[in-house]
C-alpha cells in the first residue's frame, strides 16, 4: 500500500516549528527595533541604556561608544536616509570590569 504524504514544500519540521517560537537572534533584532521605537516615543532613559548594553556587550575594548538611529525611505529611485537620534558619548568598559 502506497503511503500519501504532503508535499515538501508543505511539511513542516521540528526545527522550523521551534524556530517559530525560539529564535535567540531574531528576538534581539525585534527587541532592538522596539527599543528605537521608544526612543522615538520619548522613552529615552530605558531604551537608550539597553541599546548601550547590547553595543557595550559587543564591543567592550575600553573605548568609547555612540550610537544613532538612521531611517531610511525610498523617495523615487534614490534612498534617503535621516539620522533621527544621535546618543550622548559613553565610555565603554573593559570587558570582565563591572
Amino acid at each position: 500500500m502506497a503511503r500519501i504524504s504532503p508535499k515538501a514544500g508543505t511539511q513542516i519540521t521540528s526545527h522550523h516549528l521551534k524556530s517559530l517560537f525560539w529564535n535567540p537572534r531574531w528576538n534581539e533584532s525585534l527587541f532592538l527595533v522596539s527599543c528605537a521605537e521608544r526612543l522615538m516615543n520619548g522613552e529615552e532613559d530605558f531604551a537608550r541604556e539597553e541599546i548601550f548594553r547590547r553595543i557595550q556587550r559587543e564591543e567592550a575594548d575600553g573605548g568609547f561608544i555612540q550610537f544613532r538611529l538612521v531611517f531610511q525611505a525610498r523617495e523615487g529611485d534614490a534612498v534617503q536616509k535621516h539620522i533621527v537620534y544621535t546618543s550622548p558619548v559613553r565610555a565603554c568598559e573593559k570587558a570582565g570590569a563591572a
